[in-house]
């Protein structure tokens, strides 16, 4: 797939490809000084609006990738239902440098195309942020964020298996922000125009979710067992292991596997460690794992 501009999709139709119709939408805005706020929204045609009135020099707009259930925030939370799964790859030197992207977006490409012919996933849609590719597969109807989230964090492990450099901050963040198609990227100077690059077909969410299982069970043990080794072990205070969740992106899924390995009947002290490093760092939505790996639950999935 070269990287061609599409020219005929207008932001309304891109927003409404991509976004869940079922619930408050959001438009978020950040100043040039650090200033963050959102912009609560009824339906796709306000969005459009406040994103035209909203784009200024000083500001970059953004489109929230979910449907709130209330206006007050935009926590991942509060996040009633999704309508795509997407990816946010980071382009040039210093992101190629530091192992968090690739060179040019030519090199983002090739990645994509290896990535989605070994795990079998349907074509995507492209997006040319500016700096990067966001990348988005669009879903037929909407679904709830539970049911988002779980396959989410299994595409999530999949670009971690096949070394995917893709911001692992987006992928499986229900609340996250991306940047929409005819707004300017005002990170650089001059600015960019963030344009569409290839439309897909939206796809039945049992589709996308049995390719994702499939490449999802391909992988070895061992592929997700050493990227959660840091917490295979028996920590004594809830902040060592807090740290080593958090900043390595690890998702549920993960740390489920790591639990595995790990003894529920050991001394009150680890166990309450564990627990409490679950909850600092996934809040929740860590609640059911905990319960289940407390009751042996993980370990009787081995025997």
């Amino acid at each position: 797939m070269a990287l061609e501009i599409s020219s005929e999709m207008t932001t309304e139709n891109f927003l409404r490809k991509i976004i869940s119709p079922d619930g408050v939408l959001q438009v978020t805005t950040i100043e040039h000084s650090g200033v963050t706020n959102n912009h609560p929204c009824s339906d796709f045609e306000e969005m459009v609006e406040k994103l035209t009135q909203l784009d200024c020099p000083t500001v970059d707009v953004y489109h929230a990738c979910g449907a709130f259930r209330i206006p007050e925030n935009r926590r991942a939370d509060n996040v009633k239902s999704m309508k795509s799964f997407f990816l946010d790859i980071d382009c040039g030197t210093e992101k190629a440098e530091s192992g968090k992207g690739y060179q040019t977006k030519e090199d983002a490409q090739k990645a994509l195309t290896s990535f989605c012919d070994k795990c079998a996933l349907p074509v995507p849609m492209r997006v040319d942020s500016g700096g990067g590719l966001h990348i988005y597969w669009p879903l037929k109807e909407p679904i709830s964020r539970e049911v988002w989230k779980v396959v989410a964090d299994k595409l999530k492990v999949l670009t971690k298996a096949h070394k995917f450099l893709v911001d692992q901050n987006r992928t499986a963040d229900a609340a996250s922000i991306l940047r929409p198609i005819e707004h300017m990227n005002r990170k650089y100077n001059p600015p960019r125009v963030v344009k569409l690059l290839s439309d897909a077909d939206c796809i039945s969410f049992e589709v996308f979710r049995a390719a994702i299982e499939k490449a999802f069970g391909s992988l070895p043990s061992a592929s997700l067992m050493s990227r959660a080794s840091c917490v295979s072990g028996l920590y004594e205070t809830a902040p060592v292991l807090a740290r080593a969740v958090n900043p390595n992106g690890f998702s549920l899924i993960e740390v489920e596997e790591a639990l595995k390995e790990i003894n529920p009947w050991c001394d009150r002290g680890p166990w309450m460690a564990i627990g409490m490093a679950l909850a600092d760092a996934f809040g929740e939505e860590a609640r059911d794992l905990f319960t289940r790996w407390s009751r042996g639950d993980l370990q009787g999935e081995q025997k």
